[in-house]
């Protein structure tokens, strides 16, 4: 069995892949649209539904991947808020609230050398920061 194809003439033989690239080029350019490249809208496409939430087996088998490992080492980069977010859930189960911290957080912990801030409302960037006193 051959490879499935995205584009078909009406006969059903392949639209090569740089008509359609042209015609997505010139359709864009006359909506006035800024230039992207159609490989970056399918790029954009995973990054959004990823960051939406989208389970990863999904994501992958929309965009055709051989697996989701694939598909994970490819935009797992280009998701570090899903990152930080995983952090603070995982903490947050870990870690006691203590009112008496300094940084008045709710996921702070009060050391003997200083202050571990594992996130901040204000921020998600003080995420695993340590600050020492």
């Amino acid at each position: 069995m051959g490879a499935s194809v995205g584009f078909t003439w009406e006969d059903g033989r392949p639209v090569h892949p740089n008509v359609v690239c042209q015609r997505f080029n010139r359709l864009s350019e006359r909506c006035g649209l800024p230039h992207i490249r159609l490989h970056d809208m399918r790029r954009s496409y995973a990054t959004a539904t990823l960051k939406a939430g989208v389970h990863l087996k999904i994501v992958s088998a929309r965009l055709r991947h051989a697996s989701e490992t694939f598909t994970a080492r490819v935009y797992q980069h280009a998701l570090p808020g899903m990152d930080r977010e995983a952090a603070g859930t995982i903490a947050a189960v870990f870690l006691v609230t203590r009112p008496s911290s300094p940084l008045a957080s709710p996921l702070a912990m009060k050391t003997k050398t200083g202050t571990q801030v594992i996130s901040d409302r204000a921020s998600d960037s003080r995420i695993l920061r340590l600050t020492w006193v």
